[in-house]
């Protein structure tokens, strides 16, 4: 017989996260404008992309901050943003 407690820990299991912003995440904007850079130049890192994006876009990204936009949006690989770019290529 189980008892209440072990009913409580497993009351969460299965359950999805909410899509939360967090107060010191990066802006929609800026987050969005990375993800389009780096699906259109899967092949850079995320010191090139912080660069690139900070000259022709004006963006004030750090290089962790682009780290952590690709794990949030699960690209932080070249692989998992080649096949993301070959994603947006076929739904366009």
């Amino acid at each position: 017989m189980k008892s209440q407690s072990s009913n409580h820990f497993n009351s969460g299991v299965g359950q999805e996260t909410p899509n939360i912003r967090y107060k010191n995440s990066v802006d929609k904007a800026i987050e969005d404008a990375v993800v389009q850079f780096s699906v259109e130049h899967p092949h850079l890192g995320q010191q090139k992309v912080a660069l690139k994006l900070t000259a022709a876009l004006g963006v004030d990204i750090s290089p962790n901050g682009v780290r952590g936009i690709w794990l949030r949006q699960n690209m932080n690989t070249t692989a998992l943003r080649v096949a993301k770019a070959q994603a947006w290529q076929k739904s366009a």
